[in-house]
């Protein structure tokens, strides 16, 4: 990674995955049982929804095998190569 990137990503918003998951669970408990009743949401925002909960869910995983080793959070950040940024800071 270069030292460009380093300072770009270093600059993000990130939020612990729990939080990040609490946000998204209601909408995509409603999409995954009751998709009937989530039709007034676009095709992008469903898509928005999905990526939020796989980046949530991928996060909190690695914050559970990190235990204390590591503090994890993620941040939602669609660029060219990625949809969202984890970051576990070791402490």
């Amino acid at each position: 990674m270069n030292a460009i990137q380093k300072r770009q990503l270093a600059k993000l918003d990130y939020i612990d995955p729990e939080e990040l998951l609490r946000s998204v669970m209601p909408t995509m408990l409603r999409l995954l049982q009751q998709p009937e009743t989530m039709k007034h949401l676009s095709g992008q925002l469903k898509k928005e929804f999905f990526e939020k909960h796989q980046a949530g869910f991928l996060a909190f995983m690695m914050k559970h095998i990190a235990g204390s080793q590591a503090d994890v959070k993620v941040c939602m950040k669609e660029d060219e190569d990625f949809d969202c940024v984890i970051r576990a800071w070791g402490e």
